[in-house]
C-alpha cells in the first residue's frame, strides 16, 4: 500500500472513446478524430482508469456535496451505480468521515471481480444486468467503503487484508442498515456471511491471516470477508454498534493517511467503547466459526 502522492497522467485516444478515471479528467482535441484526456488525482494511494468506446455516463450529485460520475454501456445500469454510490458515499461519510475526493467514478469494467482504487471503484460486466441490480448495489456499496479502509486509512494487504476488506464488507452491511433498515441489514447479513460460518475450511486460516495463507481466492473471500464482517457485527453485539461505528470513525481519523495496524484499530474500539476489546478482537478474528455456531440459522 503505497503513501499518498499526486497523480497526473495524458492518454492520447480517438475521439470516440471515454475515459472513467479517478479523479478530474479533461479532453482536448489531438488532431484528426483524436483527442487528449488529462487526468490529476491529489494525495491518493493509487491511481487507474478504464476506457471504452461504449461508455454511458452518469452524474448524480451525494447529499455531501461529492460528484459520483457512473460509465456503463447502458444508462439505466450507470443510473443504478450512480446512485448507489451516492448513497454509500453518504452513508459513509456520516458515519466514519469526510470522503477524500471531490469525486467519485465507478465504472463498469472488464473483470472477474470488482476492485477499488483512489477516486475510482470498477465492477464486472456481468453485474449491470437488470437481473443483478441488487449485487450491483452490493457491491457498489462495499468498494465504496475502501475509500475509508484501504484509501484514507492504508494497510497491509499482505500481512493484514481484513483491515480493509472485513471492514469493507461489515459497511456494506451497514449501508443496508441505514438505508433501509434493521431487518434489510438481517437479510444482507444472513444471505452474505452466515453461509461462510458453515464452511468448513482447510488450513486453520483465521480472519486476521496474512493473505498468502489460504489456499484459494474462494477461501479468501469466505473468511476474510465473510466471517470478517461476522467479527464485526459480534463486536457490535457485544460492545454496542454506537461503539462500533464510533470506533471505525475513530479509526479513520487517527490513523488517515497512515499504514495502519491491527493494535490501531483495537486501540480504537477500546477507546469508544471504554473498555479494552484487545482480547475480544482476538477471540473473534481466530475463532469466529465456534464463537457463534456453525449451526447458526438467523441473526437476530
Amino acid at each position: 500500500m503505497a503513501d499518498p502522492m499526486d497523480y497526473r497522467a495524458t492518454v492520447n485516444l480517438p475521439d470516440t472513446w471515454q475515459v472513467a478515471a479517478g479523479g478530474d479528467a479533461r479532453a482536448e482535441r489531438a488532431g484528426a478524430a483524436r483527442q487528449n484526456v488529462t487526468v490529476t488525482l491529489s494525495n491518493a494511494r493509487c491511481f487507474a482508469l478504464t476506457l471504452s468506446r461504449r461508455y454511458v455516463e452518469v452524474e448524480r450529485a451525494s447529499g455531501s456535496g461529492i460528484t459520483v460520475r457512473a460509465y456503463a454501456n447502458d444508462r439505466a445500469a450507470a443510473a443504478r451505480a450512480a446512485e448507489a454510490a451516492a448513497k454509500a458515499v453518504d452513508i459513509y461519510s456520516e458515519a466514519f468521515g469526510a470522503y477524500p475526493f471531490e469525486s467519485l467514478t465507478v465504472a463498469q469494467a472488464d473483470l472477474v471481480e470488482g476492485a477499488a482504487f483512489s477516486g475510482i471503484v470498477m465492477l464486472p460486466e456481468d453485474l449491470y444486468a437488470y437481473s443483478r441490480r441488487g449485487e450491483l448495489e452490493y457491491q457498489a456499496a462495499r468498494l465504496t467503503a475502501r475509500a475509508w479502509f484501504g484509501e484514507i486509512v492504508g494497510s497491509n494487504p499482505a500481512e493484514a487484508p481484513w483491515l480493509t476488506e472485513s471492514l469493507a464488507a461489515y459497511s456494506a452491511l451497514y449501508y443496508y442498515e441505514r438505508a433501509y433498515g434493521r431487518d434489510r441489514y438481517l437479510e444482507e447479513l444472513n444471505a452474505r456471511v452466515t453461509p461462510s460460518l458453515r464452511l468448513t475450511i482447510p488450513g486453520g486460516v483465521t480472519v486476521d491471516g496474512e493473505a498468502l495463507s489460504f489456499g484459494t481466492v474462494g477461501d479468501y473471500q469466505a473468511v476474510v470477508r465473510g466471517r470478517g464482517a461476522a467479527v464485526m457485527h459480534e463486536v457490535g453485539v457485544v460492545l454496542g454498534e454506537d461503539a462500533l461505528i464510533g470506533a471505525l470513525k475513530l479509526y479513520v481519523a487517527q490513523n488517515a493517511g497512515r499504514i495502519a495496524t491491527a493494535a490501531d484499530f483495537y486501540a480504537a474500539l477500546s477507546q469508544a467503547s471504554g473498555r479494552d476489546a484487545t482480547g475480544l478482537m482476538t477471540e473473534l478474528l481466530t475463532d469466529i466459526d465456534q464463537y457463534v455456531g456453525q449451526a447458526l440459522d438467523w441473526y437476530e
